[in-house]
């Protein structure tokens, strides 16, 4: 698991849909966008949609930082950048040690589960579901709004 703080929290991905982490920089806004779409950056050729990951999780808002870091994410063939304010640390953990989200949760939440450490809880996204929110805000935008101009 890739764990990784925002304020005092922490929030785990499967660490094989990590593909690297990098120092936060400029992101590019996109008007007319998706509310959890902060904008996009160049990633050696690539333009990557940058997820505002406090927006995504119902978290206060808070400004871009130079401390801040980007999470390269891959799902199947699609690939986007999360923000986070720091790495907190990767584990390797037995799944007897995950409380299935299901259990405690609502079925439509956007966590997989939820991991007991000797530090803290770490609520695990469903990077799926995350994937799937963002899609469907994409597609509720008006037709006008997502097409090109140029």
């Amino acid at each position: 698991m890739f764990v990784f703080r925002l304020d005092d929290h922490l929030y785990a991905l499967p660490l094989t849909a990590v593909e690297r982490v990098t120092r936060a920089a400029a992101v590019t806004p996109v008007a007319h966008s998706a509310s959890i779409l902060q904008g996009v950056i160049n990633i050696q050729g690539d333009l990557l949609p940058v997820i505002n990951t406090r927006r995504m999780l119902s978290l206060p808002e808070k400004e871009l930082d130079i401390d801040d870091v980007f999470i390269l994410i891959r799902n199947n063939q699609q690939r986007l950048v999360m923000i986070a304010d720091a790495v907190h640390q990767v584990i390797s953990t037995e799944a007897s040690r995950i409380v299935p989200a299901d259990n405690i949760l609502s079925h439509n939440s956007p966590w997989q589960g939820l991991l007991v450490l000797d530090d803290g809880m770490v609520l695990i996204q469903d990077l799926a579901a995350c994937l799937r929110e963002f899609d469907a805000q994409i597609q509720m935008m008006p037709a006008q709004e997502t097409a090109s101009h140029g």
